[in-house]
């Protein structure tokens, strides 16, 4: 890997990117050519591991992913290549868009000139897959513990110079499941089916899966059968206040206070003392009605200088009266004693 990064950095940033994009063939010829350099037979084709390596190859696109996702030959069984013998993988990729000689330098070193170098190899499969402005290239070289009893199935051997399918051949495609009550999703892993896999089906990530299912991160095994928590349950926050019960009989009334309407004080107008002019009227009703406050006017007055007449009168004789008096003669007694 440091050797890798170390040659990717010594790339050159204004290399033309090549007119035409490598093909899986290119990259097995690649393969193929080195192990005749080697003094070994080519490595022979195998549906699996075309759909293992172009399935990798999309999965890191998808997420960006510039390493390896680690346990390959777990990966290859899982889709069934081996027949349940033990596997034995190597996977090698790189990231363009690069010409093939940038890729033959790339893999020049012992690391990834190891399926070329190792006779044990037997079979081959490659994938390419742009994503965006990039290019991941990917291959995948196996051999199993007992060679003798697993041999890919020649209908769906691949001829050369094929592209690469689009569809895996013998991946049992992964059903999502729906979420259960609490909104957990849990997925069984069936035959043929990875981790990351399941996480392209399901839109997450390798890591995601080991850290919920507490998988080794240098080995994520999962097995068939095995129930992978994919996304946890919803957490709905607890509602840790309590309420209150109110007894109706220790409730105190409360007095409802209505407010009076506020009243604006209006200043009363005076009376004026401007008496009105009256204006006579000079049809014959106007002038019986005036009559007739007239005479109850008149009326009125002359009862009144009767009861003063009567009244003056009176005192008049009352005054009289007392002047008309004789004087009491003399005391005859008082004059006897003078």
């Amino acid at each position: 890997m440091v050797i890798f990064l170390i040659s990717v950095a010594q790339v050159s940033p204004t290399e033309a990117a090549p007119s035409q994009s490598i093909t899986a063939d290119e990259l097995i010829t690649l393969i193929n050519n080195w192990r005749v350099g080697y003094g070994h037979q080519p490595l022979v084709v195998d549906p699996i591991l075309m759909s293992t390596a172009y399935d990798t190859a999309v999965y890191m696109a998808i997420n960006g992913l510039r390493m390896h996702i680690g346990n390959v030959s777990g990966r290859i069984a899982s889709y069934g290549y081996g027949g349940g013998a033990q596997v034995f993988a190597t996977e090698n990729f790189a990231i363009g868009p690069v010409s093939i000689e940038t890729i033959a330098e790339w893999w020049s070193d012992e690391s990834h000139q190891y399926p070329s170098a190792n006779p044990s190899y037997i079979h081959i499969g490659a994938g390419v897959f742009p994503y965006g402005d990039r290019i991941w290239y990917v291959v995948h070289a196996a051999y199993t513990s007992d060679d003798a009893q697993y041999t890919p199935n020649p209908t769906q051997l691949l001829n050369s110079g094929t592209t690469t399918p689009s569809v895996s051949q013998l991946i049992i495609p992964v059903q999502t499941v729906t979420p259960n009550e609490n909104g957990a999703v849990v997925h069984e892993v069936l035959p043929g089916q990875a981790l990351w896999s399941i996480a392209i089906a399901y839109d997450t990530k390798i890591e995601d899966l080991i850290r919920l299912n507490n998988l080794n991160p240098e080995d994520p095994t999962i097995y068939v059968g095995d129930k992978l928590l994919v996304f946890e349950a919803v957490r709905t926050p607890v509602n840790t206040k309590i309420s209150p019960t109110i007894d109706p009989s220790q409730v105190t009334p409360t007095a409802t206070v209505t407010l009076r309407p506020t009243r604006t004080k209006t200043a009363t107008p005076k009376p004026s003392n401007t008496i009105a002019a009256v204006t006579p009227s000079t049809t014959p009703e106007a002038l019986k009605n005036q009559n007739v406050a007239l005479s109850g006017i008149f009326q009125n007055k002359v009862i009144g200088v009767v009861l003063i007449s009567v009244l003056a009168l009176g005192i008049l004789l009352i005054v009289t009266g007392s002047f008309g008096k004789s004087p009491s003669p003399p005391d005859e007694k008082k004059g006897e004693d003078e």
